[in-house]
């Protein structure tokens, strides 16, 4: 590799930002691009940047998509390039997506007589809230691409080990918050209102507990709660309170009955307690369904690499790149896993890749670019 991509990751690494505040990111990316000769396509993104290498003659559009944002976490990795910025950490790898692509894109564009059609480029902004994805389909820009891929680092595979999985790879994601409205009043005076925090606290039971079990096991389906709020002080029964969380499926009709179920469930529980209840739904990305041929096309590359390859298992960790896919339903997909090890987990306020895969997932997206534009 002709550019120290090491030490690129590293100033991505230790500069991260929040969704739709990549600015100093967005404009690293364009620097290295536009010093590579790189086209890059003006749209009125904020953050982000969408890039093209065209080729040689007409032939087919293809995509790869990097996202680009960070996570609130204060790091503690102890590394020398740390994050500098309190608060905001890359503890999800995206520095090493954006890494590899700039490289992959660098090598197309020096072999860009050998392609066919166009290469673009996504540097996705805000992928972590789950929006950026149409963000940037609302350009335009993507219009005639046929096939996009990603990948997402795991630390649960060796280092430059491919993880592919055909068909279902990451889950549909909903939030959703629920308020309960009862009745305040003094805790010595109970009867005199109508206090939600029982109410809350069985509803929950009840969710957790029914929801998830309407679906078949053979199924994964997750129903997680991660917040609950009521009151203020000891002696005051509160008049509302709310709890929030998440549901994971990998199906598009029991993602829609276990919405279903929960709504029922909620309504019951405030019907027979004399209260009233607002349920809050966000509903995220789909589940991301990889194509079989493109899953092939990528293991066969890789084993002419003399790649290490593992199949892995659908997770219930839910990514936006569905949206490319939702967005034009002729369009194939695939996202795979790269393997980074080191041990901590994603998300996690030591969680570290080891950067020798950048190499090995570089070539690999080069080759697997240049073989399905060529």
């Amino acid at each position: 590799m002709d550019k120290d991509w090491k030490e690129i990751f590293r100033w991505f690494h230790e500069h991260p930002e929040l969704g739709y505040q990549e600015y100093d990111t967005t404009r690293k990316i364009r620097e290295i691009l536009e010093k590579d000769g790189i086209e890059i396509l003006e749209t009125d993104l904020s953050t982000g940047i969408i890039a093209v290498v065209r080729g040689s003659t007409e032939g087919k559009s293809v995509a790869f998509r990097a996202d680009i944002d960070a996570l609130p976490i204060e790091e503690q990795t102890g590394l020398s390039y740390a994050s500098a910025h309190s608060g905001i950490m890359h503890a999800c790898g995206h520095d090493f997506h954006i890494t590899t692509a700039l490289a992959a894109a660098e090598r197309l564009h020096e072999k860009r007589k050998e392609i066919s059609g166009n290469v673009f480029f996504i540097f996705q902004p805000a992928e972590e809230v789950a929006d950026g994805a149409k963000t940037v389909i609302q350009t335009g820009m993507l219009k005639e691409v046929e096939e996009y891929y990603a990948f997402h680092v795991d630390p649960s595979l060796p280092a430059g080990t491919i993880g592919l999985k055909k068909g279902t790879i990451m889950a549909a994601v909903d939030q959703f918050k629920v308020t309960v409205e009862g009745k305040d009043t003094h805790a010595a005076m109970p009867y005199l209102g109508n206090n939600p925090i029982p109410v809350m606290a069985q509803m929950m039971i009840a969710l957790q507990t029914s929801v998830p079990q309407k679906i078949p096991a053979i199924h994964p389906s997750v129903l997680s709660f991660t917040q609950i709020c009521a009151g203020n002080t000891w002696n005051v029964i509160p008049g509302n309170g709310f709890f929030q969380g998440t549901m994971r499926s990998i199906l598009f009709q029991e993602r829609k009955e276990m919405k279903e179920r929960f709504f029922t469930i909620v309504q019951g529980f405030v019907k027979m307690n004399d209260m009233q209840a607002r349920v809050e739904w966000h509903e995220g990305p789909a589940p991301v369904i990889n194509d079989e041929d493109l899953c092939d096309t990528i293991e066969r590359i890789a084993k002419k690499k003399h790649f290490n390859i593992k199949q892995v298992e659908t997770n219930m960790i839910s990514d936006d790149f569905s949206c490319y896919l939702e967005a034009n339903e002729k369009a194939a997909g695939i996202y795979l896993k790269i393997g980074t090890g080191e041990g901590y987990p994603l998300h996690n306020s030591r969680f570290t890749v080891d950067i020798s895969a950048i190499e090995i997932a570089a070539e690999l997206l080069t080759d697997v670019l240049l073989e399905t534009a060529g």
